[in-house]
């Protein structure tokens, strides 16, 4: 089968706004953003893929509202 890749290897990302007003997009109840479930719920899903994937090397800047940086190692 063929497998279409949208990034060779050595491709960067660079996801923005991946924090919300500078917190961790959590479900807690400190957390003041909770109350925008949708948009949290969506941040908070692609949050945890990026950061369990084994695909890429990344680091967080925690500036604004969050800017990653990733390398795609395979």
């Amino acid at each position: 089968s063929l497998r279409t890749r949208l990034l060779r290897p050595g491709g960067i990302t660079l996801p923005d706004n991946i924090l919300r007003c500078g917190l961790v997009a959590d479900h807690s109840p400190t957390n003041p953003w909770t109350t925008k479930e949708s948009e949290l719920t969506a941040l908070d899903k692609f949050n945890e893929a990026w950061v369990r994937s084994e695909r890429i090397e990344k680091f967080l800047m925690p500036m604004f509202d969050g800017l990653g940086c990733g390398r795609l190692l395979d």
